[in-house]
């Protein structure tokens, strides 16, 4: 059911761990049996062992209860191996997909949410997936287990857990409501900080000529506070929630034993039902306070999850199934573009039209800001137009496989950088990663290099 309002790659993602969270799920149902041993083993010492004086009852039961606990740790721990796997294969499926998506998306709207962390925000997601926040969700459906034993030993105890139970869920409920849209401030402000600086750091050489670089860094300062602030409060909000939920599960365990000491005295109980209550009532709550302790994680992940949602609407997976077209013989067309500022209304590109065929050269001329480089970033197809169709020998850019068509397209930004990785790997567009012969790349790449005139230039690299 969640995987069908997921997005179809993170739903994939999800189907591909159904095994790993089947195998969690059914090593919690044996952890929550398991649970039951430490309070049966307690009404065995009191109402048996300690009435009859019984010494090797009380060793048979303790080394049975000692073997029950040795597995529930074991099982506890490959549980928490597996939420560990399923966080991996997330990443083995998805990271590669979000990049990807990220390196396609087209520029956001004046006013629209940035999806440019995006990756920061699937680690978030990851990060809960295999944390004590899915072990909580595992055991909270056992819940009702202890209830039904509870009531076995008498309704009341029964009774108390539930009212402990509602207790705890109206104090999650508050807690959520009023930490849901202070979550979302302290990761809008976080997220506008950490863009920030990222863009400050990247222009730090022109910071520095220009003699701003203690107003910048005083702005980072300020802008760092503003999301570090957001999120204290938040962490504060969740203290106090997790402490009243903490003090109501103690409070209750402690009453669970007043009540079953009560009921003893009445004669409804046995002696040993007493301390069982109270590991009961204990092990019953326990999944609920781990779910309020971990809910700012929780409501982290959603955010996430919301960011991903839409950088998934807005970009298509560089593995569409397209119609294998030919190699293109370079008429370039394109047809009424029109190109938006990256804030607000304001046109870039008009209204533009021309092609281009085979063999032709097309000088573009006109004052600055006038859209000449934005105009050739649509031609090749690096920044996709507002309005308007490229078109490559009659067909639509978008009916190209982008990575195939990029191979018969050269491209020079206006600013340059290489890429992390070697000179040849640059060159080479970074072949080795798409499965290419090493040594058909290293002869291609040296052509070209002779070609460019760069050759003798990088055999004098440290390391060519």
């Amino acid at each position: 059911m969640l995987s069908k309002s997921l997005p179809e790659p993170i739903a994939q993602a999800v189907r591909a761990c159904r095994w790993h969270l089947l195998v969690a799920a059914a090593f919690s149902a044996l952890i929550n049996i398991l649970y039951l041993a430490p309070s049966i083993y307690m009404m065995q010492v009191y109402d048996r062992v300690v009435p009859t004086g019984g010494v090797f009852t009380l060793i048979w039961i303790t080394v049975v209860v000692g073997l029950a606990i040795g597995t529930l740790t074991a099982l506890e721990s490959i549980r928490t191996r597996v939420l560990a796997r399923v966080a991996l294969r997330l990443n083995r499926f998805l990271s590669g997909e979000i990049i990807e998506r990220l390196m396609a998306r087209a520029k956001p709207k004046a006013g629209e949410p940035s999806t440019r962390h995006a990756m920061r925000e699937f680690d978030a997601i990851r990060q809960t997936v295999g944390g004590p926040a899915a072990s909580a969700f595992f055991d909270a459906p056992w819940t009702p287990l202890y209830l039904l034993v509870a009531f076995m030993i008498h309704p009341v105890l029964g009774l108390l857990i539930i009212g402990a139970g509602v207790i705890l869920i109206v104090l999650a409920l508050i807690g959520e409501r009023q930490t849901r849209s202070r979550s979302g401030d302290a990761h809008a402000a976080n997220t506008a900080a950490s863009a920030a600086h990222q863009t400050t750091i990247a222009e730090s050489e022109t910071i520095r000529a220009l003699g701003m670089r203690r107003a910048l860094a005083a702005r980072q300062v300020e802008q760092r506070q503003v999301g570090l602030e957001a999120s204290t409060k938040l962490q504060f909000l969740a203290i106090r929630f997790s402490s009243a939920t903490k003090f109501v599960r103690m409070f209750m365990q402690s009453l669970a034993l007043g009540v079953g000491a009560w009921l003893a005295v009445e004669g409804q109980i046995s002696v040993g039902a007493i301390i069982a209550a109270s590991i009961l009532l204990s092990r019953a709550l326990q999944p609920i306070e781990q779910l309020v302790a971990n809910w700012s994680s929780i409501s982290q992940a959603r955010n996430s999850l919301a960011t991903l949602r839409r950088l998934f609407a807005a970009t298509e997976s560089i593995n569409a199934e397209r119609t294998a077209l030919p190699d293109p013989k370079g008429h370039l067309e394109l047809e009424r573009i029109m190109v938006k500022a990256s804030q607000g209304a304001e046109l870039i590109v008009r209204n533009v039209s021309f092609q281009i065929r085979p063999g032709e050269i097309l000088g573009i001329i006109g004052p600055s800001g006038a859209g000449k480089s934005t105009l050739a970033r649509i031609a090749s197809g690096a920044l996709p137009p507002d309005a308007g169709e490229v078109r490559i020998d009659g067909a639509n850019v978008n009916d190209w496989d982008p990575e195939a068509l990029a191979a018969h397209i050269g491209y020079l930004p206006q600013t340059l950088a290489l890429l992390p990785g070697t000179v040849t790997e640059n060159i080479s567009r970074f072949a080795a990663a798409r499965g290419a012969e090493k040594d058909e790349t290293d002869r291609l790449v040296i052509a070209a290099a002779k070609l460019a005139g760069a050759h003798e230039m990088i055999l004098r690299f440290p390391n060519g």
